[in-house]
């Protein structure tokens, strides 16, 4: 028989996974809904659902059959390590596969092993939130950051949104320079004065992505607004700083690493130029590389790994050319 191996992603947004042969040919990718906090209310459904979701929508597009499946790696945004819930998602899974082999973490670690095929490196991921995470040749991890909006997620797009709303307050009150943030705030959120904005963000219907969401247009004003320039300089030092804090935790001076930026924010070159800057500053022996896989993909390597398979360059090229 021949033996497959399924990689999951589980995000807030959705849940991605995919199923590949152990020469590296994809033969499907399925999607489901997204994963929630496990500790939160009906954290247990919800994950349970976007996990058998995410897999009953790959395996319906092949002829495979579940018991060929022997593993199963899975980065689920719902797994940090301190909750202790690996267990309650092994069940899960368990439910309607019977791998040999389940690697189960937070969905940082698959972020890392998808943008750097498997390899040592450090990740940091700006989106909604913020967080870095890595791990060197040895296999000893660090991390920084991604304790949450209350707690930091400093250089995200929710603290760039956040920047953003607390400068066009200051410019009303003369607390802070005029900026183009003003406007610009007041007709996105159609508020007729600034001091309305806590209608908005202390709503009983507010969502965090409410602000996250203009992140994206601050850059944009960053071109020709000085305030705002300073917001998303000041995030790429953020996220600058929590990838060397990372690399401190794990590397002594002098050792190469390679950071890999993901996630939207980094989709700004004025960001991506400060945090590469930063980078070069505080540690020289950095190198900033493009993610080689999406996360689902780093999934599926710690799969291959579970069982004892190498990531080797002819497994990665059959990747590349059977993805889906």
């Amino acid at each position: 028989m021949t033996h497959y191996y399924l990689g999951i992603d589980g995000g807030q947004t959705s849940t991605t996974a995919i199923l590949a042969d152990e020469t590296g040919v994809v033969m499907a990718m399925g999607t489901g809904s997204a994963c929630d906090h496990i500790t939160g209310p009906h954290g247990y459904e919800r994950n349970r659902e976007a996990i058998h979701s995410a897999i009953a929508s790959t395996l319906s597009q092949t002829t495979i059959a579940a018991e060929a499946i022997v593993s199963v790696g899975m980065g689920l945004t719902s797994a940090p390590r301190e909750l202790q819930a690996t267990p309650i998602f092994e069940r899960i899974v368990r439910e309607v596969l019977q791998p040999e082999h389940i690697w189960i973490d937070h969905d940082v670690a698959g972020n890392l092993a998808g943008a750097s095929a498997g390899a040592p490196g450090v990740v940091v991921i700006a989106g909604g939130g913020s967080i870095s995470y890595g791990i060197n040749k040895t296999g000893v991890e660090g991390k920084a950051g991604g304790l949450g909006y209350l707690m930091g997620d400093e250089g995200s797009g929710w603290w760039i949104g956040l920047q953003a709303l607390q400068a066009a307050a200051k410019a009303v009150d003369g607390r802070g320079p005029e900026t183009a943030l003003l406007p610009f705030v007041l007709d996105h959120y159609r508020l007729a004065t600034i001091r309305h904005i806590v209608g908005v963000i202390y709503g009983a219907n507010f969502r965090r992505d409410e602000v996250s969401s203009i992140a994206g247009d601050v850059s944009q004003l960053a071109v020709t607004d000085a305030v705002a320039a300073s917001i998303v300089d000041r995030a790429g030092v953020l996220l600058a700083e929590m990838a060397v804090a990372t690399i401190r935790q794990i590397h002594t001076a002098g050792e190469l690493v390679d950071v890999y930026p993901t996630g939207g924010v980094f989709r700004s070159e004025r960001i991506t130029a400060s945090f590469s800057d930063q980078l070069e500053e505080l540690w020289p022996e950095t190198i900033v590389r493009q993610p080689q896989f999406a996360p689902v993909y780093g999934a599926l390597f710690r799969a291959y790994q579970q069982v004892g398979l190498s990531i080797t360059p002819a497994l990665l090229s059959r990747l590349r050319e059977t993805r889906k």
